[in-house]
């Protein structure tokens, strides 16, 4: 798979074909669909990818193929920047030939980076140049290679460059503006200007940090010290986070808010940043990266070192020598304070959200490692609301929010009152974080659990008063101290499936009939196996069969019955063996496509970041 196959699949769907790319190895993640052809030998000039010769496939889901086709524009020698956190800043593209080409960084230079802003009409105060495809990897042709300009010039396709280079796109240059002419500089200012100090007109300020000696002659009047004062030196500040505790950090320096370097950045100087902002610093967070955008004063080079022991930023060590951007601007996430140790709380709403617990002062959060039902149970008892239904969510359900994680492998019996009565590791595993927040739906108590009722009671069954469902699941003998025993009513037959909540007959979240009632399947173990069975046990094809897990038709109404399916060639899923004892909840519910429904020959791109790839 190379090129000449990827420049066919281009050509096959109306995009431009110069340039076009092959990418390898599942690229765009592997599918679950059948593999059907490979070893394809295009010539290049074919209008369908079927005019190829190929035969079939021996090969397995990590070697799928994928293509990235370049994308037209109109005028030669225009630029634009890809991949950034904003207008400002990306992979620097050219117009070249009627398509939209990469840059080489062979002699790419902070001079070839300031004609780009310069060109693009952005700020030549700070500008930073990058190689080494630090905006990703772009698409199609390189257009040039060894630009070379004096700084000077007002249009890249001005420097001299080569068109005669080796380089692929792992060298993809870029740059970063920072941001939009001011007054003063698009009156032809250079530096550090700014348009008033206390009145109108160009001014130089003399608080601002990092820029050298800023006041120029040709500078109108240059702000008396103290005029453009904005804060007390070495205040410390966390702004551009959801909340209060968490966001950039920014030093006051000269008068004026600066951002902070994630240089060497770690807990220990966020436990200090923590502190002097009076947060609490057990389970302070460091943030770098960026992570809360760029929106800060202007960086500070250098690096804090910390001990965690200090009170303010500014009595740690810092380095100097490191040159920074914006794309590393330091953040944290502190601690909020807390009242009633043990006591719970959901960030969400009053009945859902991800679970933190109060712990030696401050909200600590839970990894979502063996996260069950159970645990749920526990959390709703103690907020008050009902311990016989209750939901439990892993994966950050709730919205990913990077929280202070204290607690993992937590396992409940369902039968404590308090989650710390639960057995618990302090001993967070690293791929604990903002994407693995465990999370609960709680609902309110039933008529008879305010009664005093217990086990899996509900109120009344055909008249008033207190029944327990016998066909009720995962509870156990749930008919304790209960008025009365509903009579078991049979909703379904047992190993019966249907699929539900799919945009047509042929797909939809699968649901099987367990002791008499519907319920859904975990997509533990998932697999195309299973899936299939599904399908032919629907009477549905067989031949395309698509499987989807994590709720993908959405979450159903009914218990989670059954997990584990072991399904082989030619059996139905009534057939199968599966566990009905098993930690998940309806956010793993699984699914079938029984017919993708496409023509011999049709082609189309999945799993890209647009419609090009």
């Amino acid at each position: 798979w190379d090129d000449k196959e990827a420049t066919v699949v281009c050509r096959q769907l109306g995009y431009e074909t110069d340039g076009a790319t092959a990418v390898v190895d599942s690229y765009f993640e592997a599918s679950n669909l059948q593999l059907v052809a490979g070893n394809f030998a295009c010539l290049g000039n074919e209008e369908q990818l079927t005019s190829c010769t190929y035969s079939s496939a021996s090969c397995g889901h990590h070697n799928e193929a994928g293509v990235r086709c370049p994308e037209s524009c109109d005028i030669a020698g225009s630029l634009r920047l890809v991949g950034g956190d904003d207008a400002y800043d990306g992979r620097v593209e050219s117009c070249q030939n009627g398509v939209w080409s990469s840059i080489c960084q062979d002699s790419w230079s902070l001079e070839d980076a300031t004609v780009v802003c310069r060109q693009l009409g952005y700020s030549i105060l700070s500008v930073h140049a990058y190689g080494l495809a630090y905006f990703g990897e772009g698409v199609g042709n390189i257009a040039a290679s060894d630009i070379t300009c004096d700084g000077s010039e007002n249009y890249l396709y001005e420097c001299t460059n080569s068109t005669d280079h080796t380089c692929d796109h792992s060298s993809d240059v870029g740059v970063d503006c920072t941001s939009p002419l001011g007054t003063c500089q698009g009156a032809g200012f250079t530096d550090c200007c700014i348009t008033g100090c206390n009145i109108g007109g160009c001014y130089c300020d003399s608080a601002c940090h990092n820029f050298g000696d800023c006041c120029y002659d040709d500078i109108d009047v240059t702000c008396p010290q103290g005029g453009g004062i904005q804060c007390t030196e070495n205040d410390v500040r966390i702004s551009g986070g959801s909340n209060t505790n968490q966001g950039l950090v920014e030093i006051c320096v000269g008068g004026s808010w600066t951002s902070v370097c994630d240089e060497d950045w770690d807990i220990n100087d966020a436990k200090v940043v923590c502190t002097q902002s009076g947060f609490s610093s057990n389970g302070a967070i460091a943030i770098a990266g960026a992570y809360f955008g760029q929106d800060g004063g202007p960086i500070v080079n250098g690096g804090y070192g910390c001990t965690g022991s200090e009170t303010s930023l500014s009595d740690c060590t810092f380095d100097s020598n490191s040159q920074c951007s914006k794309h590393q601007s330091a953040g944290v996430i502190c601690p909020e304070y807390c009242d009633g140790e043990g006591s719970v709380r959901l960030v969400g709403d009053e009945l859902s959200g991800h679970v933190e617990v109060c712990s030696n002062g401050a909200w600590s959060a839970f990894c979502d490692t063996n996260w069950c039902e159970q645990n749920a149970k526990v959390v709703c008892g103690q907020l008050g609301y009902s311990t016989n239904r209750a939901e439990a969510y892993g994966a950050s359900y709730f919205g990913q929010e990077v929280a202070s994680i204290q607690f993992d492998n937590v396992t409940c019996t369902g039968l404590e009152t308090n989650i710390t009565e639960c057995s618990s590791s302090t001993n967070v595993s690293p791929s604990c974080g903002a994407q693995r927040l465990a999370g609960v739906t709680c609902f309110e108590k039933s008529p008879c659990e305010d009664a005093g009722f217990t086990g899996c009671c509900q109120f009344s069954c055909n008249q008033g008063g207190c029944y327990c469902d016998q066909a009720c699941h995962g509870f156990g003998d749930c008919c304790a101290n209960v008025d009365n025993i509903c009579p078991l009513s049979s909703t379904c037959v047992n190993g019966n499936v249907r699929l539900i909540d799919g945009a047509d007959n042929f797909e939809g979240r699968v649901e099987v009939c367990v002791n008499n009632k519907w319920g859904t399947v975990c997509d533990q173990s998932w697999d195309i196996e299973d899936a299939t069975a599904t399908c032919r046990q629907l009477g549905l094809p067989t031949d395309n069969v698509v499987v989807y897990g994590s709720g993908y038709f959405g979450q159903g109404d009914n218990p989670v019955v059954a997990s584990n399916y072991q399904c082989s060639s030619g059996d139905e899923l009534a057939d199968c063996s599966f566990d009905d004892n098993f930690c998940c909840g309806h956010h793993r519910d699984a699914g079938v496509r029984c017919s993708p429904g496409c023509e011999v020959g049709d082609i189309i791109l999945t799993k890209g970041a647009d419609d090009y790839e």
